[in-house]
């Protein structure tokens, strides 16, 4: 009876181990770039006419003022709160690689899910 309880700990142990995903070098290059970055950034998201909008402030300074949904045609802010935020924080991320200016693609729009 102890043997077994033995293995199906160590056969439960390699399940959860081999479930543990090492993160990838794109997640690693995102940790690096923020344990690195030396300003602070802040967001703030806010209800407008057409829907939901975004602020990023670095130091207390307004950086990008989003009202509508990026690299998508018309005027249309975001349909949540929260894909606004999502959005800002892909935003917040690029700043922090030092990409410049931070744009945003409709593919990674569609893949953070914030499209519908």
């Amino acid at each position: 009876m102890r043997q077994i309880i033995i293995f199906l700990s160590l056969f439960l142990f390699s399940i959860l181990f081999a479930c543990s995903s090492e993160p990838t070098a794109h997640e690693k290059q995102i940790e690096q770039a923020k344990n690195n970055y030396e300003h602070t950034l802040q967001v703030q998201t806010f209800h407008a006419e057409n829907g939901w909008g975004y602020d990023i402030y670095i130091d207390e300074k307004k950086f990008v003022h989003q009202t509508q949904i990026p690299a998508k045609q018309g005027n249309n802010g975001f349909s949540s709160e929260a894909k606004a935020h999502k959005t800002a924080l892909l935003v917040c991320e690029k700043i922090m690689m030092n990409i410049m200016p931070p744009t945003v693609t409709m593919e990674e729009l569609d893949s953070l899910g914030v499209l519908n």
